[in-house]
């Protein structure tokens, strides 16, 4: 159930990857839009690397979601960093890419940011905790 009907002045906001934007393509278009898949498989982030929305999901973000914002690569490793050493939590990067926008400043206000999915690539957390330059990790995944 949505929260708007309990606190109608709540802002849903989605986020996808930079690289796999096609949700948030297709909302401010106001229709599907499908993106080739060597477009969405250059992100990190595999979890959502889709190429398009499908007809059940479409229909529930054009009804429910006021925006969508992006999240570059780097910002991506950066939440997946700091949610590991920070809050001691392994999030896939699919999974950060929520607390990468808050981290971003893409939002304002109170937050929930929901996180998901630890199912990181162990080769990949190790490079993203031991490699200060996270340009060598996405250069290396």
């Amino acid at each position: 159930m949505p929260c708007r009907p309990l606190r109608p002045r709540t802002l849903v906001i989605g986020v996808e990857p930079d690289l796999a934007s096609d949700a948030a393509q297709s909302l401010r278009e106001g229709r599907r839009v499908a993106w080739e898949p060597e477009q969405t498989y250059r992100t990190v982030a595999d979890g959502l690397r889709t190429t398009g929305l499908g007809v059940v999901p479409w229909e529930q973000i054009r009804r429910h979601l006021d925006e969508i914002v992006t999240v570059g690569e780097e910002q991506i490793l950066d939440a997946v960093r700091r949610l590991a050493v920070d809050a001691r939590l392994v999030a896939e990067p699919s999974g950060a890419v929520t607390f990468a926008a808050y981290l971003a400043g893409e939002t304002a206000g109170k937050h929930v940011a929901i996180l998901s999915g630890g199912s990181v690539n162990p080769e990949l957390l190790a490079r993203v905790l031991t490699q200060p330059d996270l340009q060598e990790a996405l250069h290396d995944h």
